[in-house]
């Protein structure tokens, strides 16, 4: 495959007409929203969809529950014998992929640690916690990666965050130390983004926005819901997302959030559909579309555009009768191509794509 541009050629595949109106207009007006679907009868391996990840070559990784799918936009390669530790029993869940800075891609497996693949010789390495290593991964149960502008690797882990150090394959912790102010206020970790001046950010399940400082070493920790969540272990909950106004967003059983940074102020945005609000809505993904307008997935009520200059949302949910509709509410997470394609995977039926 010689360049990103290879899904252009898939014919049912163009270039994104969101918002009809400026965005600068306080009375949002949404369009419909027609998708294609990727399911088993394609070639999927598996069809509950748990993250989508898009390499620097422009394939687009599937992690799967029990499954790991490459496809290059013809056809699907199979890497769960390749990257996944089988010889346990149980199947294997890729609750995210990243890809380094030298072009290795790294999985995070939901019990067995990390798995750095080299694409190029085909090699693999794993990284687990050892007891008795302290420069070991701090946790098996790997939530999330990252990368960031300086090329370091950060992992989120259900206990603290963790530097990978290139130099000698080791890992450096960060975890919550009761004696030490400066420390991670909690060591859950469900997601993490870097913003525009190099902090990294970090949500958890128990209701802290956390925000790393790599000059001072420190973190400045926020209370921003009261109510954790106890959640499905495939869930990776709150979701955490850093628009292109560095603004941090993040979801709650109250809704979606939006942190000012530099005012240290929450913003409540409950989500509707029509004029009935949601109860204790699951958002599994947010993505920016263009200033003012993202796309927002659920677990249990499909699908969202909001336009937050106006407050608003349209809801997008599955109708049996509609063919080019969302194919499943249960929604897991979305990818957005370089292509400018939205790739929405979820838990039941495979992938919808929103061109």
């Amino acid at each position: 495959m010689k360049s990103p541009g290879y899904l252009k050629q898939i014919g049912f595949l163009c270039a994104l007409e969101l918002m009809a109106l400026s965005g600068s207009r306080l009375t949002a007006q949404f369009p419909d929203l027609n998708f294609h679907h990727l399911t088993a009868d394609d070639g999927l391996s598996r069809e509950s969809v748990q993250c989508i990840f898009q390499d620097t070559e422009g394939f687009l990784w599937f992690g799967l529950r029990g499954g790991l799918d490459r496809y290059d936009g013809r056809s699907f390669l199979s890497c769960y014998n390749q990257v996944c530790d089988t010889s346990w029993s149980y199947p294997h869940t890729i609750m995210a992929i990243e890809e380094d800075s030298l072009g290795g891609i790294w999985f995070a497996d939901d019990t067995l640690g990390l798995v750095w693949l080299n694409k190029q010789q085909e090699k693999i390495l794993r990284f687990r916690y050892r007891e008795n290593d302290p420069h070991s991964l701090s946790c098996n149960k790997v939530r999330a990666i990252a990368g960031d502008s300086r090329g370091n690797l950060w992992i989120a882990t259900d206990h603290g965050l963790n530097l990978f150090n290139r130099s000698d394959s080791t890992f450096t912790r960060f975890l919550h130390d009761p004696q030490d102010r400066n420390s991670m206020a909690v060591n859950s970790i469900s997601s993490l983004a870097e913003d525009s001046h190099g902090s990294i950010w970090l949500i958890s399940p128990e209701g802290y926005l956390m925000r790393y400082d790599a000059q001072s070493r420190s973190f400045g920790n926020f209370k921003v819901f009261a109510d954790p969540f106890f959640l499905p272990p495939f869930l990776n909950l709150p979701a955490l997302f850093i628009d292109s106004g560095d603004n941090i967003w993040f979801g709650s059983g109250s809704g979606l959030h939006r942190f000012d940074p530099v005012k240290k102020t929450t913003d409540l945005f409950p989500l509707h559909t029509g004029k009935n609000r949601i109860e204790f809505p699951l958002i599994t993904s947010i993505q920016e579309i263009r200033k003012y307008h993202y796309l927002i997935s659920t677990f249990n009520n499909g699908l969202f555009l909001f336009q937050s200059k106006a407050g608003q949302f349209k809801n997008f949910v599955r109708d049996f009768a509609d063919i080019s509709g969302l194919n499943s509410d249960r929604l897991t997470c979305i990818c957005h191509s370089r292509e400018n394609i939205f790739w929405i995977g979820s838990y039941d039926n495979g992938i919808n794509i929103y061109n």
